[in-house]
């Protein structure tokens, strides 16, 4: 595999996943779509640039490198706060950009605190503020859609991450992201290609799989019939038993 193959493979099967993770967490920030398109949008850009060292790492150095380049969009670009949002706005507008981002990064995102701080560039004391002030304004707030009053917080939590759940990029969003690196037609040219290489290796698989068969009964046939055969019958000598008899 050639190195601009391998750049295109590790963006359609590493990075396009992640799509949503910078898409909601621009939305979370501003409640605005179309500024988290375009955020989206300038994130992946970006990234175009620094692909040879993130080829090969795990999976978790790409959702902070993403992280980071949305954040530094995110701290760049003026924005004002959209009117959506629904039943996030509620706490999330009185909360700070950096309180918004950390409360996403690790309630919904699943970074910890240390990484957080790396994705902020910020100090922990900082991180362990913002996440405490805005914990408790998100499990205030939907405590009325949390069941139990033992596990408020873990439950609040699954409420938050369900929420957010709902805002992703649609299959032409991502198709857009796509065209990045590859137009739709040469995308389809080799999606198809992939098709086609893996129906030959199902059909050279299902034929091989055919021979193992075959050749597991024909063994079996002629181990039935080795078993089965029925042997000679030894004669008897009368002469020979009363030897050993006798011995």
């Amino acid at each position: 595999m050639s190195q601009d193959e391998a750049k295109k493979s590790y963006y359609f099967e590493k990075l396009i996943p992640e799509a949503d993770l910078v898409f909601r967490f621009a939305y979370f920030t501003s409640f605005q779509s179309p500024f988290s398109l375009k955020v989206c949008e300038a994130v992946y850009k970006s990234t175009l640039q620094s692909l040879d060292p993130l080829i090969g790492a795990p999976q978790l150095a790409t959702r902070i490198f993403l992280a980071q380049r949305t954040w530094k969009e995110l701290s760049s670009a003026p924005f004002e706060m959209g009117e959506a949002g629904g039943q996030l706005s509620a706490f999330a507008r009185k909360l700070g950009k950096e309180e918004r981002a950390v409360l996403f990064l690790i309630d919904y995102a699943g970074f910890t605190q240390g990484e957080t701080c790396q994705i902020l560039a910020s100090s922990e004391e900082r991180v362990k503020s913002w996440y405490g002030a805005a914990h408790e304004a998100m499990v205030a707030s939907l405590a009325a859609l949390v069941d139990g009053k033992e596990n408020r917080s873990r439950e609040a939590i699954g409420v938050f991450q369900t929420i957010l759940q709902g805002y992703y990029l649609d299959e032409s969003q991502v198709e857009e992201l796509g065209t990045l690196v590859e137009d739709r037609e040469q995308r389809k040219t080799t999606e198809m290609r992939m098709i086609e290489g893996e129906d030959a290796w199902d059909i050279a698989g299902r034929f091989r799989r055919r021979v193992v068969l075959l050749l597991i009964v024909i063994i079996g046939v002629f181990s039935a019939v080795f078993f089965f055969q029925q042997r000679p019958d030894i004669p008897f000598n009368a002469l020979q038993y009363v030897v050993y008899e006798a011995l």
